[in-house]
């Protein structure tokens, strides 16, 4: 497993003191398997909404994390969620894109899917439209994918609370929300996330990105 986000809670963790170990489950199941006490944390592009908020212990910020729209160039001229209306819209399931895609009802055509993966392939096979889903993600995989043109619209402001990417941790677990919020801290005032950020997405290149969506982690 590769890229800014075990970049992150390595850096983290050499920062703090603890030792990481890194493993690999579905998007859906990391949020049970920390609240359960299986895993201590889950890392992997997890966005700020308030239900998580309620329900587990979030950290601070520590990447600009946007809600953004991809299409095949050519086929559309999309600004925002209002040029999506009429459309067959993927997304990941489970995912923010998919919250906002539902409260659009019966004016696009929701098709999810378990990883970003396949509901990029959707789209680039036609069986979708559109694909919604984090920034950072969309960029990676149109890295490793440069055949296929596209276009990647961002809709979340740099200050919605929906566009911060945070860690994730048991919500009675405060001592360790407290260490990784130290850390992101430390880490923020050193600049290492803006060294990772440029070192798997480059310098604002809307290309480019990291992590799968299935990366949880135990600290031990």
């Amino acid at each position: 497993m590769q890229g800014t986000d075990v970049d992150s809670i390595r850096a983290i963790g050499e920062e703090q003191g603890f030792k990481v170990e890194f493993y690999k489950e579905t998007w859906q199941d990391m949020f049970d398997s920390v609240e359960t006490g299986k895993r201590d944390l889950a890392i992997s592009g997890i966005s700020y909404k308030d239900d998580r908020a309620v329900r587990y212990g979030l950290s601070t910020p520590y990447f600009f994390n946007p809600a953004t729209i991809m299409y095949l160039e050519g086929k559309f001229d999309i600004k925002g969620l209002n040029d999506i209306k009429g459309l067959r819209a993927g997304t990941l399931e489970g995912s923010k894109e998919e919250d906002t895609l539902k409260e659009m009802g019966s004016s696009v055509e929701l098709i999810s899917r378990p990883t970003a993966f396949l509901a990029y392939q959707d789209l680039v096979q036609g069986n979708t439209d559109v694909f919604l889903y984090d920034m950072p993600v969309l960029q990676y995989i149109v890295k490793g994918y440069p055949e296929h043109k596209v276009k990647i619209v961002p809709y979340e402001a740099a200050d919605a609370p929906s566009a911060q990417q945070v860690v994730l941790m048991a919500k009675e677990n405060t001592q360790l929300i407290k260490t990784v919020n130290e850390g992101i801290a430390k880490l923020k005032e050193k600049g290492t996330f803006k060294e990772i950020e440029a070192r798997w997405l480059g310098e604002a290149d809307p290309a480019e990105k990291s992590e799968s969506d299935t990366n949880t982690k135990q600290l031990n």
